[in-house]
C-alpha cells in the first residue's frame, strides 16, 4: 500500500461497491486512488478512527493527509480525484444544497445495499453525525 495514496475503504461483498470501484478504476488513469475491502481495513487498523456505528455501514475515504470522510462525503472526495470528476466534486461542494443531495443518494444506494448509514438509524442517531469528517491523527 502506497501511504501517498488516497485510499477508498468499501464493501467488497457489496454489488454497488464492487461496481463503482471498477468504474473508477477504469476513469481514474494515473491510478490516483488505492482501494481496500473495508474486512482488510479492520486487519489493518484502518477503520480504528471511526465510529464504530458506521465502520461496516459505509465506504470511507482515507486522504493522504490522513483526513477521513464516510458515505456520501466519501462519494465527493473520490470523485474529485477522477480528472473528468473535478468539476462536478466542485459543484457538490459549493452548490447550496450539493453534499445534502449527495449524501441523500447515498443513503438511497446504502438502503438498497441493506445499510442505513447516512439515514440515520432505529435509535435516532442523527445523519448530520456520520457524515462530518474528522482527523485520524
Amino acid at each position: 500500500m502506497d501511504p501517498r495514496k488516497p485510499l477508498f475503504l468499501y464493501d467488497s461483498d457489496c454489488g454497488i461497491c464492487t461496481r463503482l470501484k471498477r468504474a473508477v478504476e477504469f476513469f481514474d488513469a494515473s491510478h490516483r486512488v488505492e482501494f481496500v475491502p473495508l474486512a482488510d481495513a479492520a486487519l489493518q487498523g484502518l477503520l480504528d478512527g471511526i465510529p464504530p456505528s458506521i465502520r461496516f455501514s459505509c465506504s470511507h475515504m482515507v486522504g493522504a493527509d490522513g483526513r477521513v470522510s464516510s458515505g456520501g462525503d466519501a462519494m465527493v472526495d473520490l470523485l474529485s480525484l477522477l480528472p473528468a470528476g473535478r468539476v462536478p466534486a466542485a459543484l457538490f461542494r459549493s452548490a447550496p444544497f450539493g453534499m445534502a443531495l449527495a449524501r441523500w443518494t447515498y443513503g438511497i444506494a446504502s438502503r438498497l445495499h441493506g445499510y442505513s448509514c447516512g439515514l440515520g438509524d432505529a435509535k435516532g442517531a442523527e445523519p448530520s453525525g456520520m457524515y462530518a469528517a474528522w482527523s485520524s491523527t
